[in-house]
């Protein structure tokens, strides 16, 4: 289960660092259905000097969601099972999501993304 207040200091500890200067959301970034194999991670990021607002998250199998800052994991969870979760994640390319395939089988995520702040 989601620790929301965990979640909630983990986002704002990323906003202080990413230095937020008031950007309106621009373009939607898109993401087709990612595929991640057994034992395997995957970074969602922005290439370098871009910056994303991550609106939905969808996963559909067992797996670790991590947020890092830097070098640092600020937060973790373990999924179980398939959902839709609706965030507002603001992403660099120094402070991302990882998701890793704790299951078996290959797992498949997708992400609705918008380039820029709120």
């Amino acid at each position: 289960m989601i620790s929301y207040d965990s979640l909630y200091r983990a986002v704002l500890q990323s906003l202080n660092e990413s230095s937020l200067s008031g950007e309106i959301l621009d373009l939607k970034v898109p993401s087709s259905a990612i595929s991640i194999n057994a034992g395997a991670s995957y970074d969602i990021k922005p290439p370098e000097g871009k910056r994303w607002t991550i609106l939905n998250l969808y996963l559909n199998g067992q797996c670790d969601f991590k947020i890092i800052g830097g070098t640092t994991e600020v937060f973790k969870t373990s999924y179980v099972a398939a959902d839709i979760f609706p965030t507002m994640l603001f992403l660099t390319e120094n402070h991302f999501i990882r998701i890793t395939n704790t299951g078996s089988t290959a797992l498949t995520i997708s992400y609705e993304a918008h380039e820029g702040f709120l």
